[in-house]
């Protein structure tokens, strides 16, 4: 569990980059509630493009709250903020976060060997894209 000076510095980031316009980040809410079980984000990488991604607390996973999540991210930043390309990168054994994707309209594009460092380990990620479709208005 991080400590309240970490989660209130992880805000603060998070508060910054939507005003430099770096990057979104939002909470994933179980919508009977209204408790916080993750969070999303979308990273613009120029040229019509943005990196996106998203957890999920242990105790939420495998109730669509990541695809939810995610479907609506991926309309708001195509539609909305009219980018054409969004990509997330995923682990090869996380089978839950695959499926989300899958489900919310990502494509596997490939496998990036030895892409991120994650735990001090160099690790492969399945690179999933998701497009615009032709037709689609912007803003």
């Amino acid at each position: 569990m991080p400590s309240p000076d970490a989660v209130e510095a992880f805000l603060e980031r998070q508060h910054e980059r939507a005003r430099s316009g770096t990057g979104w980040s939002s909470a994933i809410c179980e919508a009977r509630t209204g408790a916080g079980r993750g969070q999303i984000g979308l990273w613009p990488l120029g040229q019509g493009r943005a990196s996106v991604g998203y957890w999920v607390a242990p105790s939420s996973r495998r109730r669509g709250l990541a695809t939810a999540a995610l479907e609506c991210l991926s309309r708001w930043a195509i539609e909305e903020l009219g980018l054409a390309r969004l990509e997330l990168y995923v682990e090869p054994w996380n089978t839950g976060s695959l499926r989300a994707a899958v489900t919310a309209g990502y494509e596997r594009e490939g496998l990036m060997r030895s892409f991120r460092e994650v735990d001090g380990r160099r690790r492969d990620m399945f690179l999933l894209a998701r497009l615009r479709p032709p037709g689609v208005p912007v803003g």
